[in-house]
């Protein structure tokens, strides 16, 4: 091996297959963002940006260093150049849109991520404040902008170890240490996918390996064969390798540690092959890589329109295709009036250019911090509102929290791991609530009406209700928490948990989980306890958010104070008979919260207010507190003897 780190670096032209690569990429990962049927796993084209970054920040710089003219401060503007005018617009443009039409509570999320994007150090925001698979994600115009702050803290740091390599007398020793820091990231990702899914998705510390693959794809360049048809077996298998994960995998895939290297070995085996003359065709044909060129500006404004547009139009069928013809358009206005002008300048004129352009960044940075400041501190600028919607973004966090309160009450005051524990308490009845994550609607129910009881909440995971091994092929590949669900459900209808019970509460989402899937839970229930069984039907499911809504339609509130017809979706009663039926049949309870909480849905609209001024949800679907605390003391009021049973 040459004394150099890596080898010399010999190959510095343009590489047009690179940008076809990164078209690759990049559509990779916004048809699998809209949706596009085939795309589930399109998420992993952002792995394949930090192989190119990788490999692409590594060959400059060393090729600077052994060539003696390597400068941090040249590097640093060079990257700046890159980055920062075509993200400041996206900021600007998004922070503008935002104002004039997200919630003030989104608004002010909003402009808090902005913060941490311009620092940056989104990522770590992100990883904290949002999962990237999750459902609320479509509502955080920012959130693409986690994978940026990962490149620039590699950008930080990366230059000043190369050095430190460089500077080791024996080249291979730098080889072992970059393949053990590899490997270490990668093993450290795996080992922690388990109890902090999140943090190995956004966390530069697990992505690390992802980078140090294309730092290695410079040696591997260098010792490229110059048969003819390694190189095309080998551009075939990268390609394959990449599109496996594109097309076979999901949300539910863990991910990135062991599951990440196919798309990564994909990528290397990519940038090695070069542009072979048969199958290079596909990554160095005009129309790929113009794609490739415009590639970070369609990173930057495909989600943020998606968000906007899905805000303002979701359920259209044609908004992901609207999504992608707006977002090149927008891409390729933005590469060549945004883009290009501050990467290439004239080199008689850089001084003046150079201080324009940090003055122009620094500048800007402080404005987009001070408005967005000013936004988060104020709660999303509220006065845009009218007067008597203000109050309610303030009310937002704070509601959707309250909805735990009682369980985290009981648990605390129990123990944590005493909190599923039955009282052996003759005196005192044990209630087992099952459900997904309405069961602490039940939960707030009953104990607002009756707190002698010892509830035990089994589940209250989202998206998982119970039922039998049958069932479980209803759980979406997509479900990040699927086999956590599974094993829930195997530890509920197996264990001895149902016999000790005095009675169970079965609080769920029917929609996709149906009145016969229901029945087979039940029927597996019975067969463990005679205890009584009790079912919580729907209530009003809406579209979007209900304070989003009443947000961006502040005249239909004001015009009437109860649910517009049109906000709602209008399927979620469509099962109330049959579950009644199937009480009859079974023998269990029905309690039917659209009786209790909207006993004329029939005939007029249900209100959105209660009697204490909030709002019956803070989402789509789930009680709020109050109208958990309603829902209890209306059943009380209407079957006192279901009340009195608990006693």
């Amino acid at each position: 091996m040459s004394r150099y780190l890596l080898g010399k670096v010999t190959e510095l032209t343009y590489r047009p297959d690179i940008d076809g690569l990164r078209a690759l990429a990049v559509l990779s990962v916004i048809f699998y963002h809209v949706g596009f049927a085939g795309f589930e796993g399109g998420f992993v084209g952002v792995d394949v940006f930090f192989v190119i970054s990788g490999y692409l920040i590594t060959r400059n710089i060393a090729s600077e260093m052994q060539k003696g003219t390597f400068s941090f401060a040249k590097f640093y503007l060079r990257r700046a150049r890159r980055l920062f005018p075509a993200l400041f617009l996206t900021l600007a443009v998004s922070f503008a849109i935002g104002v004039v039409i997200l919630a003030p509570y989104h608004q002010a999320e909003f402009a808090q991520s902005l913060v941490f994007s311009i620092i940056p150090v989104s990522n770590i925001y992100f990883w904290q404040h949002a999962g990237y698979f999750s459902s609320d994600a479509i509502v955080k115009p920012l959130l693409h902008t986690w994978s940026l702050s990962v490149e620039e803290q590699f950008y930080l740091v990366w230059p000043g170890l190369l050095i430190l390599l460089f500077a080791m007398r024996k080249s291979w020793l730098s080889l072992v240490i970059l393949l053990l820091a590899g490997g270490g990231s990668l093993a450290y990702a795996e080992i922690k996918l388990a109890s902090d899914h999140n943090g190995v998705f956004f966390l530069t510390q697990y992505r690390i390996f992802e980078f140090i693959a294309g730092i290695l794809c410079v040696w591997l360049v260098n010792h490229r064969p110059k048969n003819k048809f390694i190189q095309e077996l080998s551009l075939a298998s990268g390609l394959t390798l990449i599109f496996f994960a594109v097309f076979f995998y999901s949300s539910g895939t863990t991910f990135p540690g062991i599951n990440a290297m196919p798309p990564v070995f994909g990528a290397m085996l990519v940038i090695y092959a070069g542009a072979p003359h048969l199958l290079g065709r596909l990554l160095i044909n005009r129309v790929v890589v113009s794609i490739g060129l415009i590639s970070y500006s369609l990173y930057l404004v495909h989600w943020p329109l998606l968000v906007f547009l899905t805000y303002q139009m979701e359920g259209k069928w044609y908004m992901p295709y609207a999504v992608v013809f707006w977002s090149f358009i927008l891409a390729t206005l933005m590469y060549f009036y945004v883009e290009m002008p501050f990467r290439k300048h004239n080199p008689s004129s850089v001084i003046i250019k150079t201080k324009s352009f940090v003055l122009m960044s620094v500048g800007l940075s402080f404005i987009l911090m001070a408005a967005s400041v000013s936004t988060w501190m104020s709660g999303g600028w509220g006065w845009r509102l009218p007067t008597e919607l203000r109050g309610l973004s303030g009310e937002i966090a704070e509601e959707r929290d309250k909805r735990f309160s009682v369980y985290r009450q009981l648990c605390e005051s129990r123990g944590w791991i005493n909190c599923s524990n039955f009282s052996a308490e003759p005196s005192i009845k044990n209630v087992v609530i099952l459900g997904d994550s309405h069961a602490p609607d039940a939960l707030n129910a009953l104990y607002s009406v009756n707190q002698k009881p010892n509830y035990i909440q089994i589940g209250g995971l989202g998206g998982c209700p119970p039922m039998v091994s049958e069932d479980y092929n209803l759980l979406s590949p997509k479900m990040i928490e699927r086999n956590k669900c599974m094993e829930i459900n195997d530890d509920i209808f197996s264990g001895e948990l149902l016999k000790n019970a005095d009675l169970i509460v079965i609080s769920v989402l029917f929609g996709w989980y149906k009145p016969e899937n229901l029945e087979r839970a039940i029927k597996a229930i019975q067969r463990k306890t005679e205890g009584p069984i009790w079912v919580f039907g729907n209530y009003i499911v809406t579209k979007q958010d209900l304070p989003t809504l009443l947000v961006r339609h502040p005249q239909d509130f004001l015009n009437s104070p109860d649910i517009n017809k049109e906000w709602m979706r209008g399927d979620v009663f469509m099962f109330e008979a049959d579950i009644k039926n199937l009480s009859h049949k079974l023998g269990f309870v029905f309690i039917s919260k659209k009786k209790l909480l909207c006993p004329e849905a029939e005939v007029k609209p249900c209100p959105i207010f209660l009697d204490d001024g909030k709002l019956f949800t803070y989402d789509r679907h789930h009680l709020s507190v109050s109208a958990a605390v309603t829902l209890g003391r209306r059943l009380q009021l209407t079957a006192p003897q279901l009340i009195e049973a608990l006693n």
